[in-house]
């Protein structure tokens, strides 16, 4: 098994997390505190992580206890239970600053979520994903079977931080059926506006997805090189998300075989992570039945005006 790890365009934070202590409030009941000091000369607010089992142990309750965090102010604050075995939390610190989080055991608050993701099987398997800064795409197995080549991912821009994709979809999907209906009747010109009016490859006020994808890298894909080629893999096969907000999104695409030298049994798999707040994905990449290592590559496919391509 091959194994490769990259960040796509992920700029690596300078905040430290600072050791856990134990704090007992007048209430008597048990709290731990956590720090996050701000190196930099600009105010950060972003999620980070700590371990989550040594919180637990600290506060001397099971495994798998419901966790509260508030700030300074003891107003509670966005978290998770990562699927990494980590406590997530929405932070903002000042710069050259340090803030500190208390996190006692007890039910948090319900907050609506600044990631998410699902699979729209109705656009030909497309599974999509995003946070409160923009959304991306990757292409299922019935647009494979359709012949169309579409490689790598796709991204959408976003102008609003509110999870805007379902409402697109479900926009484009409205304006498809409305449309179809008017050129039954023969009103081309109105079921022509319907599709201006619904589609999402025009700002219907919140972003849009103008971005190209096709026989290429996209925005961020990793390949296989061979030589001076690209061995790229098509649509996925199978998905899992293995988390769901509200801060963190991850899933797990596995894609169809690859031809790396004759043989066609190598699976790329890809676990994809999207934190609220970030603007980059973060991915783990592995290669199952790799004869020998392999160099690989990634890259994001640049669109000229003039509908040139520069890689």
């Amino acid at each position: 098994l091959f194994f490769y790890h990259y960040y796509m365009m992920r700029i690596k934070f300078l905040l430290c997390l600072l050791a856990l202590a134990l704090a007992t409030p007048l209430t008597g009941r048990p709290k731990v505190v956590l720090s996050v000091n701000n190196p930099g000369n600009s105010q950060r607010a972003e999620v980070v992580s700590f371990d989550i089992h040594k919180i637990w142990q600290a506060l001397d309750v099971p495994e798998g206890t419901p966790l509260i965090v508030r700030n300074a102010f003891r107003q509670q604050v966005a978290s998770q239970a990562g699927a990494d075995g980590s406590l997530l939390i929405e932070t903002s610190v000042l710069p050259q600053g340090t803030a500190a989080y208390m996190v006692e055991a007890g039910k948090p608050m319900a907050y609506e979520p600044f990631v998410g993701g699902k699979s729209y099987p109705w656009r030909v398997d497309d599974f999509a994903w995003e946070n409160d800064k923009c959304a991306y795409r990757a292409y299922g197995p019935a647009l494979q079977k359709t012949g169309e080549q579409a490689y790598g991912i796709d991204i959408w821009l976003k102008s609003t931080p509110q999870l805007d994709v379902e409402k697109r979809y479900e926009s484009e999907r409205r304006g498809l059926a409305e449309a179809a209906a008017l050129r039954k009747q023969g009103r081309s010109q109105e079921a022509d506006s319907v599709l201006l009016a619904t589609t999402y490859h025009r700002d219907q006020g919140t972003g849009l997805d103008c971005y190209k994808v096709g026989p290429s890298l996209g925005c961020g894909t990793p390949a296989v090189l061979l030589g001076d080629s690209l061995v790229l893999p098509w649509c996925f096969e199978r998905y899992e998300v293995k988390e769901n907000g509200p801060l963190r999104f991850t899933v797990k695409l596995e894609f169809n075989p690859l031809a790396v030298k004759g043989d066609t049994t190598v699976v790329e798999t890809r676990l994809i992570t999207l934190d609220a707040g970030s603007h980059l994905n973060r991915t783990a990449v592995s290669y199952s039945n790799l004869k020998e290592s392999l160099p690989v590559v990634t890259g994001i496919v640049l669109h000229e005006p003039d509908g040139a391509v520069v890689a």
